[in-house]
């Protein structure tokens, strides 16, 4: 059975992805508490592609930086402008 065959996989991924955005906020009480929004941890978990490790790696590598906004623009890229 493959990664992707079981149920919930990519639920599950999101949810760890807003947990950890969750922790990384709380040790960076400069960020907004939503930080960094609905739409990029969909992205990161699209990104992911049903890999927790992918997730795993990419969490770790937004916790344990200087700058989480610059680690996200490199992992995902700017993000998208909103519209006019």
């Amino acid at each position: 059975m493959r990664m992707e065959d079981v149920p919930h996989t990519n639920e599950d991924i999101l949810r760890y992805i807003q947990h950890t955005m969750i922790q990384i906020c709380r040790r960076l009480p400069n960020r907004p508490h939503d930080w960094p929004g609905a739409t990029r941890e969909h992205e990161l978990a699209r990104c992911a592609d049903g890999l927790f490790i992918w997730a795993s790696v990419a969490c770790a590598f937004l916790e344990g930086g200087d700058d989480p906004d610059i680690q996200l623009v490199e992992l995902l890229g700017p993000p998208p402008e909103a519209p006019i």
